[in-house]
């Protein structure tokens, strides 16, 4: 197989460089808790609104804003400690891993709506051919997982969990 870059390798090394860059602007704490604050939104709405409707965005809104609230409150206080570049750096890793992520989601993507010679440009490309490997060696650990028995384990040995 000749492995080459292609311009989807050029998209992918943008794509970390835009992740790069606006991690730097955000930082690391805030990233964090504004990829949370999403699951918070969610989990705020499924547990006090159990119906659709305004009631269920409100909630939403006001568990992920709570979440993002704390995330630039934590931004602020390491700026004001001095950590304000430890924590752009951090931003910039997570920035980057969060758009190789992207990219690996989109190299793995075998969709029939995606034509075959951008399937195949995907695949060719340097990104693809390092990424596709070790995705597949993992996909196959998550297939054989049985998830009722790792939820059962869970319930066992969670202490927060309600004995039944």
């Amino acid at each position: 197989m000749n492995l080459m870059f292609n311009y989807f390798d050029v998209i992918v090394a943008a794509l970390m460089i835009a992740g790069g860059y606006f991690g730097f602007q955000t930082g690391g704490a805030a990233s964090l808790f504004y990829m949370g604050s999403g699951f918070a939104g969610i989990w705020t709405a499924h547990r006090f609104a159990h119906t659709p409707g305004v009631k269920y965005v409100l909630f939403f809104v006001a568990g992920a804003g709570a979440v993002i609230l704390a995330g630039f409150i934590l931004s602020r206080i390491f700026k004001g400690l001095v950590l304000g570049m430890i924590d752009r750096l951090a931003g910039v890793l997570i920035g980057i891993l969060l758009a190789a992520l992207i990219a690996s989601l989109a190299v793995m993507g075998d969709s029939p709506r995606i034509p075959s010679s951008l399937r195949k440009t995907m695949r060719t490309s340097w990104y693809g051919a390092h990424i596709i490997p070790e995705i597949e060696l993992n996909l196959l650990r998550v297939q054989h997982l049985n998830v009722a028995r790792a939820r059962q384990a869970f319930r066992q040995t969670n202490p927060f969990s309600a004995k039944k």
